[in-house]
């Protein structure tokens, strides 16, 4: 229970919300589910990351880059501005399809089907009309 909450007087519905809240969670649909079912929720949901993991590491293992025809990922890790910088100009003029930002710290954990502010998406047609990361 809220600390605080219960000593007061409250209404009773907001005194069942407080109670619903405390042991439940919101699914993905935003309703209110069990925190054991939520957690199995969750617990399902990385297995199947794991699962999706190992079919693209396999398939990534099936293919060969060709020189203009597929070419994989890649990344740059830098705190350097100007590094960054030619990494983005290089993405423009390779006609990449966007890149993707995100700090290197344990909170910045992609989740499948979850929009982040952690992690920044930025199309390169976009870039290449508005974004400099020059000063």
């Amino acid at each position: 229970m809220v600390k605080g909450l219960h000593s007061q007087n409250l209404p009773a519905d907001v005194a069942h919300v407080i109670d619903q809240l405390e042991r439940h969670c919101l699914a993905p649909d935003g309703s209110l589910i069990s925190k054991p079912l939520y957690n199995n929720l969750q617990l399902d949901r990385e297995e199947m990351c794991r699962e999706r993991l190992l079919e693209a590491m396999y398939l990534h293992a099936s293919f060969e880059e060709e020189s203009g025809f597929l070419q994989f990922g890649t990344s740059l890790t830098s705190n350097d501005a100007k590094e960054i910088q030619k990494f983005l100009d290089q993405a423009v003029s390779e006609s990449c399809e966007g890149l993707i930002f995100k700090p290197l710290s344990k909170g910045a954990i992609y989740v499948t089907s979850q929009k982040s502010r952690i992690w920044l998406k930025l199309k390169t047609i976009r870039i290449s009309r508005y974004c400099s990361l020059s000063p």
